[in-house]
Parts: structure tokens; sequence; C-alpha cells
């Protein structure tokens, strides 16, 4: 089922990012840096199914590129994929209060998760205590937003969560 998928994902993309004469260039989505004076923290979550094992990347940004820090996790008794993508947003706001960061824009490729950050109400999924706290945190932190960005354009935290995941 999963090679299924993954094929049928496969098959979308090549798809959806193709270019033709009706439809002019298709523009690959692009990491865009921070205005000057904020930061960007893109984070990303791995997980293997067998080992139930899930890894966080958060990479932060500032308008030059540079990249004052990028630290990894790892969890253990991870049961989905939606979990480890709470982990890491988690993981990128204790950054961003742990560091004293503020004017701070953090970008997930996990569409469901920014939005239920974003959304005023409870969440009632399984995962709410995780993603209420979450919440908690994001509030916490002055000028910061989560917000959704396609996973070509957070190319660096996904390819680094998953080496990190698999040179274990």
């Amino acid at each position: 089922a999963v090679n299924r998928a993954f094929h049928w994902w496969q098959e979308f993309l090549s798809i959806a990012f193709t270019t033709t004469a009706s439809k002019g260039p298709l523009i690959t989505p692009k990491w865009v840096r921070p205005t000057s004076g904020r930061l960007k923290i893109n984070v990303d979550g791995a997980w293997t199914m067998n080992s139930k094992q899930g890894g966080v990347e958060i990479v932060v940004r500032d308008f030059d590129g540079l990249c004052p820090v990028a630290p990894s996790r790892m969890f253990t008794d991870v049961f989905s994929p939606t979990l480890v993508e709470v982990l890491a947003n988690r993981a990128g706001f204790e950054l961003a209060v742990e560091r004293g960061f503020h004017n701070v824009i953090v970008e997930s490729d996990s569409l469901q998760l920014i939005t239920a950050l974003n959304g005023s109400s409870m969440d009632l999924s399984p995962l709410r205590f995780i993603i209420e706290d979450a919440k908690t945190l994001l509030w916490s932190i002055a000028e910061i937003s989560a917000t959704y960005i396609r996973r070509q354009a957070n190319n660096v935290a996904h390819r680094l969560t998953r080496f990190g995941l698999h040179s274990r």
C-alpha cells in the first residue's frame, strides 16, 4: 500500500510540475530568505514505520542565508508521520523560546498541522495535547508566524531529516 501511494504521489508530481506550451513554464517553489532583521526556522520530520522512530531537523537562517544553528532530534515510539511533524514544529518553537528569538517565521511542509496551529479552536485529534502545547509555545514568542511551505522549498530541512534518520 505504501509503495502504491508513493507511486501515485510521484505520478501526480510528474503531471503537476511539467511545462506545456499552453500552460507556460511552471516555477518550482524555492526557499525565500527572510527580510532583514527576521529569522526563518524551517522544520521537518521523518518517520520509519518498522522501527517507530522519528527524526526532526530544525534549520535556522537569517537574511544572509547564514545558519547559526541547525539541531536535529530523534524520537522513539513515534506512531505516525503526523506525530513527528507535530514534534518537529514544537521543537522549532522550543528552540525559538530557548534562544530568545523573536521576529521569526517558522516554515513547515505540513499544511494540516500549520492550519491546526494557526486555528483558534481547540484541537480534538488524538495529538491534541501536543498540538495545544505547541500552540502555547507559538503564542509565547513575540512576532512569530507559522506558515506552510511546499516540500521543494523546505528541501534543506527535509534532506537533513531523512539523512539523520537513516544514518543511525
